[in-house]
């Protein structure tokens, strides 16, 4: 055999190995990717990202509920001020415990 043979033959097995521990490594990392992916499904059913897909829920409820306080308040505060005056003006108010005092003071002179 010639010596350019040998090194021609050398450098195909030489290259062949290196091809092969390539695709082993492909392999094994095509492997992991989907090891990974598998667990990465298991954790998306497991009870803590469930919580947290609850959480996430109840954030969005929370903030729909903060948006609508404000109405709520302003609502809230007419119908207080409704109350406060009550269904009777206050010039009826004022007359009625002028008149309840005067009737006081003649029940008083009276006896």
């Amino acid at each position: 055999m010639a010596a350019t043979t040998i090194v021609w033959l050398a450098t195909l097995v030489a290259l062949i190995v290196v091809l092969g521990i390539a695709l082993a490594h492909l392999v094994r990392a095509a492997r992991a990717m989907n090891r990974i992916r598998d667990r990465v499904a298991a954790y998306s059913e497991s009870p803590l990202m469930r919580a947290v897909g609850k959480s996430q829920d109840d954030i969005a409820r929370l903030s729909a509920v903060s948006e609508s306080v404000e109405p709520l308040l302003a609502r809230a505060t007419v119908a207080l001020e409704i109350i406060r005056c009550g269904p009777v003006p206050p010039e009826f108010k004022r007359t009625f415990a002028r008149v309840r005092a005067e009737i006081a003071a003649f029940r008083a002179f009276a006896r």
